[in-house]
């Protein structure tokens, strides 16, 4: 599964392996319009609740109907915010993965396959050189 921070960070190098993968249906686009609206409703509660304790501080009548309403508001808000995570987990579990910098894509008339290039190639033999099955 690819970290979020990256995905976040380097959308055109994802977006270009998926491409390379010749991925139709990567879910990258709504992976980061989920991901900035979470970020958004996150910086919401977390400002939400830091008014909640300012007013906890203040110990009077209006203070404690004001601390009851933000407490909902909390509670629907952090609602939204795993329903969004959920979603979020999901759509990142169907994010393939991004090939390995020394490898490319092969184009053959017959084919389309990975294959190691570099000094490292070596390592990775060929299916006819493979022993076992």
């Amino acid at each position: 599964m690819l970290d979020l921070k990256f995905i976040r960070e380097n959308p055109d190098v994802v977006r270009q392996a998926m491409a390379n993968r010749q991925e139709k249906s990567s879910p990258l686009d709504e992976i980061l319009q989920i991901d900035t609206e979470k970020r958004r409703k996150m910086t919401e509660l977390e400002d939400l609740r830091r008014n909640r304790k300012q007013a906890s501080k203040e110990r009077q009548a209006d203070a404690a109907e004001a601390g009851r309403a933000l407490r909902t508001k909390i509670h629907d808000l952090e609602e939204e915010v795993k329903t969004l995570d959920a979603k979020l987990y999901d759509l990142l579990l169907q994010m393939p993965n991004i090939p390995l910098p020394r490898f490319r894509l092969a184009r053959t008339p017959a084919k389309m396959s990975w294959c190691a290039v570099g000094a490292n190639r070596k390592n990775y033999p060929s299916p006819r050189n493979r022993t076992g099955n």
